[in-house]
């Protein structure tokens, strides 16, 4: 990919322009942040794309009018990947039940299943990737297993992932326990095999918004692209590196 030059990164960073005057996150549209991390977190991939195999990268594209996974979908090591992101400016905000009973972030759990069962192709891993951090509360950690061993869908980060436990949520023979009741829609063979190949991914960085003052996520991209690719480095000295940045997330 060409590099694009720049005195100033903010200029080929376009979600980022209305954003100069505000770099502190808090300040910035709750849909807008989301969209802005989103086009981070896709930038990161693609970088991640020039040391390691991977194809098929699509971005914001619905398979089918069901689709929830739609904000990217990727190839990574013979392995198709479709990723659904959600993001919140507040720092301490963790993971909750509600988050996948209800409709407050757009991800409840039978439109999640109903989105798998609509793929023609179906992936094999879909995840649901959250600046929140770890849950607390009982009522959803006994419903959550933590799988260290999967990997992350970012390179440099400290995400969580866990698995959804179906035994504990469905158990054979009963309805679904009260809390997850919506999952009577989809059926328990259905959301058994989802189960298998889902992963709710907590503890995503946060960012600031603006490559000039780098946040936790602008500084793993950087970092993906000064120590695996070399930018800003002989023999490519003579690139800048948060103007490397600003164009991978132009390409996002």
């Amino acid at each position: 990919m060409a590099m694009v030059e720049t005195s100033d990164p903010l200029a080929i960073y376009p979600r980022a322009r209305t954003l100069q005057s505000r770099p502190d996150a808090e300040m910035i549209a709750g849909r807008h942040y989301g969209y802005l991390l989103q086009d981070l977190v896709t930038a990161s991939v693609l970088a991640q794309g020039v040391v390691r195999p991977m194809a098929d990268i699509v971005v914001d594209r619905k398979a089918h009018p069901k689709d929830k996974f739609d904000d990217l979908s990727f190839q990574r090591d013979a392995r198709s990947w479709r990723v659904q992101i959600k993001s919140h400016t507040t720092p301490d905000r963790v993971l909750s039940m509600s988050d996948l009973v209800s409709g407050a972030i757009e991800a409840r759990i039978n439109t999640l299943v109903t989105s798998f069962l609509n793929d023609v192709a179906r992936a094999d891993e879909y995840r649901l990737l959250v600046t929140y951090g770890a849950p607390a509360d009982p009522e959803l950690t006994r419903c959550l297993r933590g799988i260290p061993l999967a990997e992350a869908t970012l390179a440099r980060t400290a995400t969580q992932r866990y698995s959804l436990q179906p035994e504990v949520i469905w158990p054979e023979g009963t309805e679904p326990d009260n809390r997850w009741k919506v999952l009577s829609t989809v059926g328990r063979e259905a959301f058994i095999e989802f189960c298998a190949r889902f992963a709710v991914e907590t503890s995503c960085p946060g960012m600031s918004g603006d490559l000039r003052t780098p946040g936790p996520l602008e500084q793993v991209l950087l970092a993906q692209l000064t120590d695996d690719i070399g930018i800003g480095l002989w023999p490519n000295h003579h690139r800048n590196v948060a103007d490397a940045a600003a164009a991978l997330v132009f390409a996002a």
